[in-house]
């Protein structure tokens, strides 16, 4: 049965604006967040899944010799990323480490957009939080923007004759967190120190009798159990200083009044939906790039949002999928056909 939910919990009303607090303030000033379970509205609809199509793809199996250059340099953007340019990992000898080092590889995927077209090749180094003890991190899950918050502010904007909205994308947004409670070691794996070694020769020194480099996480790398929710509490503390407050129904919806104008943002990790004034969405922009320093910013009427193709009109929206229906009833079809040939 279909869940009435009130506007006035899902949409911001008319509250005062919030007096503007520096991001110390807000560490000490953020509210909790709500529950994942949605206890006001919105129980029991599900979290969307990001759909982004990932083909996980390799060097060694590529025959194109383009495709082959293009994820070789993939990878060494990567190592470069982390290790150079957001300095989320210290290069240190085996004597160095505290306890046990975490094993990490690196891996590549080719990304599509929602309509099936190609977004890029992309590598990312990635932490075995299996190895991790969970119990050091009783509070490690964060929350994603439920659907039904994303239609009901794509309806608000539709119904103030917003037609184009922003979409921010941080780069390395868990590469960017930093650290916090237990020291995390790292052991790269012998075919990545390879690489590592070939890029920066000065860490040659440090390569042990099997072939692997160690580090120390100095910001979060992907695949620790702790990172989401270290970068959920980071960007929600900076939007906060950004005199933005979260929504009492979903975390993930930060709002922001100004005189008689309400702006929206909708978090899923490090994709984030802008619903606001092109002069906030330039404000948001300059301060997410000195804040994060890589982001990107694509404003538009048209969005790929979480395997979504989102598009605004004058006086409604649209949400379609078709790139992942067209794709399903192919291989559904493929499979009948298997069955009864």
């Amino acid at each position: 049965p279909e869940q009435e939910i009130p506007a006035a919990e899902t949409v911001p009303g008319n509250e005062k604006p919030a007096e503007p607090v520096t991001e110390e303030q807000a560490k000490s000033t953020a509210p909790p967040v709500a529950s994942r379970t949605r206890q006001r509205t919105g129980t029991s609809i599900l979290k969307p899944s990001k759909y982004s199509l990932a083909t996980k793809v390799s060097k060694h199996t590529a025959v194109d010799p383009v495709k082959r250059q293009a994820i070789e340099k993939a990878e060494c953007d990567e190592v470069k990323l982390v290790l150079e340019d957001l300095k989320a990992v210290k290069i240190i000898s085996e004597d160095e480490v505290e306890g046990k080092a975490h094993g990490c590889h690196m891996f590549t995927v080719d990304k599509t957009l929602a309509n099936g077209n190609f977004d890029k090749c992309k590598s990312r180094i990635v932490l075995y939080g299996n190895e991790q003890d969970p119990h050091l991190y009783p509070d490690k899950s964060s929350p994603t923007v439920t659907v039904h918050s994303i239609l009901a502010c794509l309806a608000f904007a539709s119904f103030q004759g917003i037609k184009e909205v922003a979409k921010i994308d941080v780069k390395g947004a868990f590469n960017q967190t930093p650290m916090e409670g237990t020291p995390v070691f790292i052991r790269f794996h012998p075919d990545l120190t390879k690489l590592i070694v070939k890029i920066y020769p000065e860490y040659e020194k440090f390569v042990n009798k099997k072939g692997c480099l160690y580090g120390k996480l100095l910001k979060a790398l992907y695949g620790c159990i702790q990172a989401s929710k270290l970068w959920f509490n980071n960007l929600v503390r900076f939007l906060i200083s950004e005199r933005y407050e979260q929504s009492p129904t979903d975390p993930c919806v930060m709002r922001k009044l100004v005189d008689d104008k309400i702006f929206l943002l909708l978090i899923y990790v490090d994709d984030i939906l802008v619903i606001a004034t092109r002069e906030e969405m330039e404000r948001l922009k300059a301060a997410f790039v000195k804040k994060f320093q890589w982001i990107t910013m694509e404003i538009g009427q048209s969005h790929s949002y979480l395997g979504m193709n989102i598009t605004l009109y004058d006086g409604y929206s649209t949400v379609d999928m078709i790139h992942f229906i067209e794709k399903m009833l192919r291989i559904f079809l493929l499979l009948m056909t298997k069955r009864f040939s």
